[in-house]
């Protein structure tokens, strides 16, 4: 169990620095993520719920900002990410790191806003919060 959990801490940690460094986060990383769904607790119907319901929630975001002409406001390595990560938790670990990341990103942005470091028009890498978020999350659960 610790294993599985040191497993995912250090992929985690690959994805941040990536995304960090050159806005991306790699399919391979996202990939090495899987096997550790199958060592994990079984509830396949709540993860595939998990994993689907991201894309599905991609889906309707991407059409939506299609329509206005605006940009869609996550990246498909974000979605990936995501979904791994339904994959692996299922929806609880999914909910706590879609919420946990979106309050993390949002109080950085509005910080780095604030002392103008970065332009409302500017992107902003939200793997690491997604990661940090996780990570908060396997923490707090005695099994993945």
């Amino acid at each position: 169990m610790i294993l599985t959990k040191l497993w995912v801490l250090a992929i985690l940690s690959v994805i941040s620095i990536v995304d960090i460094k050159r806005r991306i986060i790699p399919d391979v990383c996202v990939l090495l993520l899987i096997p550790v769904t199958f060592f994990s607790v079984p509830l396949w119907q709540s993860k595939i719920l998990a994993s689907v319901s991201v894309w599905a929630v991609y889906v309707v975001t991407a059409l939506i900002a299609a329509i206005a002409k605006a940009q869609v406001p996550i990246g498909m390595g974000d979605i990936k990410l995501l979904s791994a990560i339904g994959l692996i938790s299922g929806c609880k670990g999914l909910l706590a790191a879609t919420v946990l990341s979106s309050i993390l990103g949002g109080i950085t942005a509005a910080t780095l806003l604030l002392l103008k470091k970065v332009q409302k028009k500017d992107q902003i890498a939200f793997g690491p919060f997604i990661a940090v978020s996780y990570a908060l999350y396997l923490a707090s659960v005695s099994a993945i």
